[in-house]
């Protein structure tokens, strides 16, 4: 007997889960923080899900450091993340791929401006993946 998933897309471009927007206080810490709150709100959201998906853009000198505090964030509420990487929008598919493979129970998306300049596409994947959510 399969169990279904619940899987939702979160991305957060320098905004609140409350869909207020916080200005960073120093580069890269308002991101960070957004992305932490995002987390925490998919984790709350999305309960039964062991296993977190995120979308980093490799190209980003900031991601290394983000994926670092994330997976501890991760650690702390027990929930297991496991870092998808794109660099180009051809990359997009493969990811999305692996989402279903993983059968993860939710999508971040790092806020990275890549990735906000390409949220149709993002959007599009998701709808044609089934992974529902708020892009």
């Amino acid at each position: 007997m399969s169990e279904a998933i619940s899987r939702e897309v979160v991305t957060d471009h320098n905004s609140m889960p409350d869909g207020s927007v916080e200005p960073p206080r120093a580069p890269g810490d308002g991101r960070a923080l957004a992305l932490n709150r995002a987390f925490e709100l998919l984790s709350e959201l999305v309960t039964q899900a062991k296993l977190i998906a995120m979308l980093v853009n490799p190209n980003n000198p900031q991601s290394e450091g983000i994926v670092r505090d994330m997976q501890e964030t991760g650690r702390v509420k027990g929930v297991q993340l496991h870092i998808l990487k794109a660099g180009t929008d051809g990359e997009f598919e493969t990811a999305f791929a692996s989402i279903i493979q993983l059968q993860a129970g939710a999508l971040l998306v790092s806020n990275d401006p890549f990735f906000f300049s390409q949220r149709d596409q993002l959007v599009a994947l998701a709808a044609r993946f089934a992974v529902p959510g708020d892009l």
